[in-house]
């Protein structure tokens, strides 16, 4: 210690200890030797709340999707609402030759028919040909196609698998039945499982269609599953039924009731029963 003292009594040992015990005091209490605080300071962040979960029984609060200026493309015809027979939609346009497998001329509303080619288009580039079997279809040949129907299999069955006149959406100029090569270019329930109808089920709804007759909901839809019945929407609104988990045929009566999106005003009508095969 003294050692230690004796050094301090040289010339200057005094102040540069000073000096020392200075700098040592301002490092200590997280300041510099100009006395202003150099240290940054702590930055707090908040911890998000967990979201609460959803009451049972709660409102669905989902804003709803962005709707088409013409809202007659959201129009729905089922097994409950019939079109005029004399409903043509003003703005049928032909699908192009390239992409219909049937012969004569197929028709869509230009809307869909739009969106269809761009989506057949994007198939293509992909490897895939994908066809259009059937589209528009007036009143008198749904009228057709449904007593060949019964003709084939029966009232029971015919009543299952295809519309009553006026209760069609090819009427509606917005529907397409769509096959590939795999099925012969038919309608066939396996068209799900090609790579045709995969793609389709894949990207559909990101070009304005949905699957209209979905697998083991008949109850809701009134007709057996359909995996080649594609209906355009627009693709907010695809997106909005597929996010829903409901087939078409509920959003869009939710829907309507909600908006009055009836444009072309479909009348209500009972389930057509054993007496629309004797009457068409």
């Amino acid at each position: 210690m003294s050692a230690l003292l004796s050094r301090f009594r040289r010339p200057g040992a005094c102040l540069a200890a000073a000096l020392l015990i200075a700098l040592f005091l301002a490092t200590a209490c997280g300041g510099s030797a100009s006395g202003h605080s150099t240290a940054a300071a702590p930055s707090v962040r908040l911890a998000t709340p967990p979201a609460l979960p959803t009451p049972p029984g709660a409102p669905d609060v989902t804003p709803p999707p962005t709707l088409p200026a013409d809202l007659s493309l959201l129009t729905l015809a089922n097994k409950l609402r019939a079109l005029p027979a004399n409903y043509v939609p003003p703005d049928l346009v032909p699908i192009p030759r390239e992409y219909v497998s049937s012969a004569g001329e197929q028709r869509l509303r230009r809307p869909a028919e739009e969106a269809l080619v761009a989506m057949l288009k994007a198939a293509q580039s992909g490897g895939l040909a994908i066809k259009v079997n059937s589209g528009y279809r007036s009143y008198d040949y749904q009228a057709t196609v449904f007593r060949g129907e019964v003709a084939d299999y029966g009232c029971a069955q015919a009543l299952r698998e295809s519309a009553v006149p006026g209760h069609s959406e090819h009427q509606l100029g917005l529907a397409a039945d769509l096959t590939s090569a795999d099925v012969g270019w038919g309608l066939e329930n396996s068209f799900a499982q090609t790579p045709e109808g995969r793609w389709l089920a894949a990207h559909a709804p990101g070009y304005g269609f949905v699957l209209s007759y979905t697998q083991g909901k008949e109850q809701i839809t009134g007709y057996i599953y359909e995996p080649w019945h594609y209906r355009y929407v627009t693709p907010p609104v695809a997106a909005a039924i597929e996010a829903s988990g409901e087939t078409p045929t509920e959003y869009l009566q939710a829907l309507g009731s909600a908006s009055m999106v009836n444009i072309v005003t479909p009348v209500a009508s009972a389930t057509p029963g054993r007496d629309a095969c004797s009457s068409t």
